[in-house]
């Protein structure tokens, strides 16, 4: 059976939707089994232990092992009942569906315990359960119960608040802690509030993802990250306030797309860490990470407010950006947006505004090298320089279509528009992922490089590019994150 679990992590790997990954998976481990039934256990009460509880259904499902089994509550569970832990819930030891519906239900750790912890070899779907105040090392409300073991996670449609890792040197994951490069991890639709990862030795201390620490082939895709963070008891600091990952080495790309990030923080004051307020990656031997539609705003951090991003010395490490939005982030030292070192860089069609850093409120970049730089919108920083760059080989850069508020040296060369408006775009959150809107006088709408093939297929909500933005009767894309609406569609509410 090793050696189908092994192929079903390879194939699925190629792909980067986790639906149709994990149902692969879980197809192949099905076939895998021989004479072992699929078994179903229903969850019918909130009570910490006994029949129809949820540790019954669990130690029922670990007794049945070789097929995956799902755990449902029920309709006659209460609407948003809560579990509340008196004692650690056994081990996941099979591969297992839970299953809350539309029963809305919590299990709450108590600040003691952690909720799902998950044994080697097994994978576990998760869909519509909310998880709370769940304690561990690492991983908070569900680990991995030994680290560098296999095993696959996937979640859908669930809520994590005030789950905390605590460790005195490296605790990870406050919400979820992934420690195997051997597997995958996938989360959608789901929202990871006010988690945090905690060290307690002032001495020896790198705290990680304040909701995720994951070291799998990860993709995380239309999230809400809010309000997470990483602290630390000394000086040292930590990475990810909201998410870290060290993305491993292969031809299988992780994926960060259609989330929200807001108000995240990293031991902005640290002196020698704290780095990526939202997000860190640590890429791997020619690993490659694309971060694509999301919404960054208000993070936190002291090197790369939304995102920090650095590789050792293999031959591609890269880092792909779309129609990313960054606003309002600060940092203590130096890329108050982007920290990104030692990577190949592809940035195409991302805004950012109002960034703040003592240098590079935009973009810091040291050494690797600048591949595509594509129709991206630099507007005003809060205050100081937008870019700076140290080592980073443009020789085979090629630039169209970019917008800058003012020149940045070797970014902007090369038929950029220069344009000193660009101040004050309207914001708009009402949806998950916020866009900054441009007024006509900036020139970012219909702004993009002519070359329709430089233009990407959509914006960061899913629009068509192109649209003809300014009513001029052609149709060009617009710089930047968002592709803004004809205006001849809005005059008296018709065309």
């Amino acid at each position: 059976m090793s050696g189908l679990v092994t192929l079903a992590r390879m194939a699925c790997s190629f792909v980067t939707e986790s639906t149709v990954m994990k149902n692969f998976l879980g197809f192949l481990l099905v076939g895998a089994t021989t004479g072992a039934s699929a078994l179903d256990f229903s969850i019918t009460n909130t009570a910490n232990s006994g029949a129809g509880t949820l540790r019954q259904a669990m130690l029922a499902a670990n007794a049945n092992p070789g097929a995956t089994h799902t755990l449902t509550f029920d309709s006659s569970y209460p609407l948003d009942g809560q579990v509340t832990l008196l004692s650690a819930l056994p081990v996941v030891q099979t591969s297992t569906n839970l299953r809350g519906g539309n029963r809305r239900p919590v299990i709450n750790g108590n600040h003691g315990f952690p909720i799902l912890v998950i044994a080697a070899d097994v994978t576990v779907d998760i869909d519509s359960v909310h998880f709370r105040n769940g304690m561990r090392s690492v991983g908070g409300c569900i680990a991995l119960q030994a680290a560098t073991t296999t095993g696959s996670l996937f979640i859908d449609r669930s809520n994590f608040d005030d789950c905390q890792a605590r460790d005195p040197s490296t605790p990870g994951g406050g919400a979820i802690g992934w420690r195997t490069n051997d597997g995958q991890l996938g989360v959608s639709r789901s929202i990871f509030t006010n988690n945090s990862a905690v060290s307690s030795n002032a001495s020896n201390e790198q705290p990680r993802g304040g909701a995720i620490e994951s070291y799998s082939v990860t993709t995380l895709s239309n999230n809400t990250f809010e309000s997470n963070g990483v602290a630390s008891a000394g000086s040292s600091g930590g990475f990810g306030g909201a998410v870290y990952l060290s993305v491993p080495g292969g031809i299988f790309e992780s994926e960060v797309s259609g989330n929200r990030f807001r108000f995240n923080s990293v031991t902005p004051t640290a002196d020698t860490y704290g780095r990526g307020g939202a997000v860190y990656a640590n890429l791997k031997n020619d690993s490659l990470l694309s971060v694509q539609r999301n919404w960054f705003r208000g993070n936190s951090a002291r090197r790369g407010g939304a995102l920090a991003g650095e590789a050792n010395n293999g031959t591609v490490n890269q880092l792909t950006l779309r129609n990313n939005t960054f606003y309002n982030h600060s940092v203590t030292e130096a890329g108050g947006a982007l920290s990104l070192k030692n990577l190949r860089l592809i940035a195409e069609h991302n805004s950012f505004f109002n960034n703040d850093a003592p240098l590079a409120s935009h973009l810091q970049m040291i050494d690797g090298a600048a591949l595509r730089f594509v129709n991206n919108v630099m507007a005003a920083t809060y205050v100081g320089n937008a870019c700076a760059q140290t080592g980073v080989d443009f020789s085979a850069l090629y630039r169209a279509g970019n917008h800058f508020k003012t020149a940045c040296t070797d970014w902007s060369d090369a038929g950029a528009v220069i344009n000193p408006l660009m101040n004050s775009p309207v914001i708009d959150e009402g949806q998950r992922v916020g866009v900054l809107k441009f007024d006509a006088d900036d020139g970012v709408i219909d702004g993009a490089s002519p070359v329709l093939a430089d233009c990407l297929l959509d914006d960061a909500r899913g629009t068509i590019r192109p649209l003809d933005g300014d009513g001029n009767g052609t149709l060009v894309c617009d710089a930047g994150a968002y592709e803004h609406p004809d205006p001849r569609l809005f005059f008296n509410g018709f065309e």
